[in-house]
């Protein structure tokens, strides 16, 4: 899979190849095998360079989102999915809300080793002594889980494989 485009070129590099495609009569073949990128996108990228010369920009977002989401493990059914400006316990919370008012209550709930989900003793600890070990402590995630009588599960690696 190749980079995304703000990654590979400049958007001095971008906006060099709009002017020669616009006014000098370069193919757009050339600037697609170039770009590695399909016509749609490249239309779309040039309606806004054409739309702001001086703020055109090749960057997706201004700031750092966060996906919360929730899948089935069985049928990968994606059962919850928003975007957040900052990642809480009150967002991973109303997720739950969502999902069990909606799918019903499962018997587990699959998660990563996130401090919201789990405090590791050694990871959450760096500063001080602390005198409880992994799982003595319960999350504000974790008491909800708990009043709803639902077990969850840790994965081993802090990155979840959907393979």
């Amino acid at each position: 899979m190749t980079k995304q485009l703000h990654k590979r070129f400049s958007v001095e590099e971008v906006k060099a190849l709009f002017q020669k495609y616009l006014y000098e009569g370069i193919e757009l073949i050339y600037i697609l095998e170039t770009l590695k990128i399909k016509k749609s996108r490249f239309f779309e990228l040039l309606k806004e360079y054409k739309r702001d010369l001086n703020n055109f920009s090749l960057q997706y977002a201004d700031k750092k989102w966060y996906l919360i989401t929730s899948i089935d493990d069985y049928s990968r059914l994606l059962l919850y999915a928003k975007l957040v400006e900052r990642e809480t316990s009150w967002h991973h919370i109303v997720a739950l809300q969502d999902v069990f008012l909606i799918w019903g209550f499962p018997f587990s709930y699959y998660v990563d080793s996130h401090s919201i989900f789990r405090f590791v003793q050694g990871r959450d600890s760096l500063w001080r002594k602390h005198y409880l070990l992994t799982d003595e402590v319960e999350t504000q995630w974790g008491k909800v889980l708990h009043d709803c009588k639902v077990e969850p599960k840790y994965a081993l690696s802090p990155l979840l494989n959907f393979s």
